[in-house]
């Protein structure tokens, strides 16, 4: 059973927060330190200033984790040209064929490169 993990980029600070839980229409965020834990509760989860991605549940050829807005490069065939993959909302059933296409792939050839907001310049590149 694959863990229900979620991250958020913070548009405000513009930066993406790890370790973030949902919880209804809230967001708790935890932030380790080097010597304790913060926690911070955001009343409501809106999304003009936090956009929250789940974790697939799946993992690159480098071991990294793979989530929603994440841009994952494909490198299988021949000639080796890389294909470029933007992995979208896994609850809206039209953008789940891009999910399929990663899935039926050898995740060996998948590596994630960017996502759609730290690296909006690999967007133009994308299928």
């Amino acid at each position: 059973m694959r863990k229900i993990k979620f991250r958020a980029w913070d548009v405000l600070e513009e930066e993406m927060i790890n370790n973030v839980s949902v919880h209804e229409n809230s967001l708790i965020i935890k932030i380790d330190t080097d010597t304790s834990v913060l926690t911070e509760f955001v009343p409501r989860l809106n999304e003009q200033w936090f956009k929250v991605m789940q974790y697939t549940g799946l993992k690159d050829k480098n071991g990294r984790e793979i989530y929603e807005g994440d841009i994952v490069k494909y490198v299988y065939r021949k000639p080796m040209l890389p294909e470029l993959y933007v992995v979208k909302d896994m609850t809206n059933y039209l953008d789940m064929h891009i999910l399929e296409k990663i899935i039926s792939k050898p995740l060996s050839a998948m590596e994630v490169i960017g996502n759609i907001y730290e690296n909006p310049e690999l967007l133009l590149l994308t299928r």
